[in-house]
This record gives C-alpha cells, structure tokens and sequence, in this order.
C-alpha cells in the first residue's frame, strides 16, 4: 500500500510541476503531431489569444501561406481538412474582435466542423481553460514536446511534390471538381454563411471575400464554378481581394499552392489596403 500512496503522491507531484510549469511560461507553439490536434493548437491560441487586425479564416488551401509572407498584422484561422465556415464561427465567438475577416470560398461544400466547435466553447471547460493553460488540447504533454522540437513556426502541411506525383494527384482532383454540388447542399451552407457574416458585421468586423488560385485548367471545373456563382449571388455587394500569383500558378494536387507560389500569393493580403476595417 505505501508503495502506491508514494506513486501517486509521485505522479500527482509531477502533474501539478508541470500545471505551474505551463501556467508560468504559457509556450506558443505552431503545429502540433497530429492534423487534428493542429487545429486544436490554432484555434486555442485564437481564442485564447489576441487576434491580430485582420483575421484569415479557410481551408488548407489557405493555411499553406506562411505567416513570415502574411505579417504581423494577420492571424491565419484556416483550418485542415475543413473550411471558412469553422473558422468563421470560431472568430464571431471569440473575445478578440479584429478589424477584418479574409473569408476563402473554396471549400464551402461542407458544414462548419459542430465537433470542434464544441470541444472549444463548452462550457465550463472554456472558462476553465482560459484560466488553466495545462488544460488545453495543445498543451498536452506530447503536443508540448512536439512543439519544442519543431519550434514556434506553423510549417505547411506539406512539402512540394515531383513532377510525376503532381500530375496523378491533379487528374484525380479535376475528377472531384467535375461532380457539381447538390443544390440543396450548396443552399444550406449560403444560409450559414449569411448567418456568420450578419454575426462578423454585427460585432464590427469587416468582411473580405477570396478565392484561392488554383490548377489554371481546373479553375472552371463545375464544383469551383458553382461555388463562385453561388457567393457572388449571396453578396452581391462583398468586397473582394483577388489573390494573384505573378507568372502562373502551380500546385501540388490541383488546388494546393506549391510554396513558391504560396509565398507570393501570401503577398496579396499583406499588401491589400481595400475594404477599410469599421
């Protein structure tokens, strides 16, 4: 028996340096093992955190732009394997008010993500966690030596691919954007954008519509298309930034910017001084 009283004592001693531990140096880390937990990490650090003036909510397709081509003055909320709509959500129910939202359009055929909607504004876990730093996903022990060893820095998801992976990958994503949306699909994800962007504009933010660039030849494939159109109509009065990328875009899959590429387009936010914040 006391040989168990001592471990627990042992462990809970252990977990409690290190509760104070996170508390005192609250680390901030960029990427974290898992896809999953990733986005864990970035939403946390949002909605613990302090925006910056302008807010970049999408898909992977948006978090391939590095912060270093964004500046300072832009927090990247894109989440992998999702869209917008996550992102947005997560920025109208978060403290931080920034000035604009840079919404991305193109993968607006899914709902906004309920689960990590969830897991992030429960109640009483989210007021608990804003007072508890250990508590957090991101700052579970194997995300904080994870962290540790990659550094602060959020990496792209993934590297550039050879010439020979590229065009395999691109023809299976010209087959997906050829299946059109269905209409009552594409309808009810318009509805929750208005619903978010009424809630962005009620609470001051500004927001600014994008679409990321993607495979020249599948830019007006049916999906893309039918996902433009349907926007525009929704907001027939939006402010719009084109995301240009000098001397053509190229991509890994079809829609993933290849770094280079990343890195210029990256250069059309920070460089956009349209549609003044309220």
């Amino acid at each position: 028996m006391a040989l168990i009283r001592n471990t627990l004592v042992s462990a809970l001693i252990l977990m409690a340096a290190y509760a104070i531990a996170i508390q005192i140096l609250h680390p901030v880390f960029g990427k974290a093992p898992s896809v999953a937990l990733t986005n864990r990490l970035v939403v946390e650090n949002y909605v613990y955190g302090a925006p910056a003036r302008n807010v970049m909510v999408g898909s992977s397709l948006s978090q391939r732009l590095p912060n270093t081509g964004l500046g300072e003055d832009f927090t990247n909320l894109a989440i992998s394997g999702g869209n917008a709509l996550t992102g947005l959500a997560i920025a109208v129910r978060s403290p931080g008010i920034p000035g604009r939202v840079f919404i991305e359009i193109n993968r607006l055929s899914d709902a906004a993500d309920e689960m990590l909607l969830h897991q992030t504004f429960d109640q009483p876990a989210l007021t608990l966690r804003r007072h508890i730093v250990a508590l957090r996903k991101s700052y579970q022990p194997l995300s904080v030596l994870y962290g540790v060893m990659r550094g602060s820095e959020r990496e792209a998801p993934e590297p550039d691919l050879s010439e020979s992976q590229r065009a395999g990958l691109i023809a299976d994503m010209a087959a997906k954007l050829k299946l059109p949306i269905p209409a009552d699909a594409l309808a009810r994800r318009m509805a929750e954008l208005r619903d978010l962007v009424a809630q962005a504009e009620l609470r001051g933010i500004k927001p600014v519509f994008f679409e990321m660039p993607i495979e020249p030849a599948l830019s007006q494939n049916p999906q893309p298309v039918q996902i433009r159109a349907a926007v525009h109509a929704a907001f027939p009065k939006a402010c719009w930034l084109d995301v240009t990328v000098p001397g053509g875009v190229r991509t890994n899959d079809g829609i993933h910017l290849r770094m280079a590429d990343a890195t210029q387009a990256a250069r059309s936010f920070r460089d956009f001084s349209g549609c003044a914040a309220r």
